[in-house]
């Protein structure tokens, strides 16, 4: 529930760096975050959904429940919140209607954490449903205060993944795993970012720039890796290398960007007072030929 506040400013994006350095965002960057963190909510999805599964028909009766609720949510509860949100109506107030999005956020919560996924998953399937153009409409400030309560809590969930790193008992057997995994997801993501730049046509400077950025891991990733933790799928070593690696590559981006940019050429800014003498010039020279 991501939307710019009414005063213009934009919230923060879960992938923060990614809006580049200054006012304006990069929106490749932007697009390229919001893409690969649905793809990541779906590879979570299938691997809590295959850790939770204790056979072929528990899980397939699973998917099949999700999806009914999914379905449910979309067609069943999109629609009533329309109405019940819609503007004019006599209880329609922020009260009510701040009320309403913590209730259905709790209840779609426990929904998924009673099929067997994790709550996280109910969360965002409710964000996703909730008819932001008819908030927005009546009751604008809701949103906002419902972020400003996130951010608040923000906090608490880093200090709580802080409490589950457990430096100590890396050893040297976790440094080499935090090695590899540090080189393999700076290469795997700069690469993959910076290549396919290049082969669409951006120059050398904007495309190790927008590997710079995707590099940087967003809060997503923190969620993902807690979530994998209390599953049992990743243990306390290979969870305190990925939150190093986490952290790593977003303290890097900065510097990382800010060197990008001192080296990168200006970029030629058109004239068009030039353009305007030339196109008078030519003009002018048409007219004698023509006399």
């Amino acid at each position: 529930m991501h939307r710019p506040r009414r005063n213009g400013s934009r919230p923060q994006h879960p992938h923060r760096p990614v809006t580049g350095r200054g006012p304006t965002p990069n929106p490749a960057a932007v697009a390229c975050a919001d893409i690969q963190d649905f793809l990541a909510w779906v590879l979570l999805a299938v691997v809590v959904a295959l850790a939770q599964s204790t056979g072929g028909w528990p899980l397939a009766r699973m998917v099949l429940v999700s999806v009914g609720l999914l379905l449910f949510l979309w067609y069943a509860v999109r629609p009533g919140l329309m109405w019940l949100f819609a503007p004019g109506r006599p209880w329609s107030n922020r009260a009510l209607i701040h009320a309403v999005l913590v209730v259905g956020l709790l209840l779609c919560a426990w929904a998924t954490q009673a099929l067997g996924l994790h709550a996280v998953f109910g969360a965002f399937a409710f964000g996703v449903i909730v008819p932001r153009a008819t908030i927005d409409s009546t009751a604008p400030e809701v949103p906002e205060r419902i972020e400003q309560t996130s951010l608040f809590l923000l906090p608490v969930f880093f200090m709580v993944t802080g409490l589950s790193v457990n430096l100590k008992a890396l050893g040297g057997q976790g440094l080499l795993i935090l090695a590899a995994v540090l080189v393999t997801a700076c290469f795997g993501k700069f690469a993959g970012a910076a290549g396919a730049a290049r082969l669409t046509g951006a120059t050398g400077s904007e495309a190790a720039a927008l590997g710079v950025l995707l590099n940087a891991r967003g809060l997503t990733e923190l969620v993902i890796l807690n979530v994998g933790l209390s599953l049992g799928v990743l243990d306390s070593r290979l969870f305190t290398a990925m939150v190093v690696m986490a952290v790593a590559t977003t303290v890097m981006t900065g510097p990382l960007l800010d060197r990008f940019h001192r080296a990168a050429p200006p970029r030629p800014v058109p004239d068009d007072g030039a353009e305007q003498r030339r196109t008078g010039q030519d003009l002018v020279t048409v007219r004698k030929e023509t006399s």
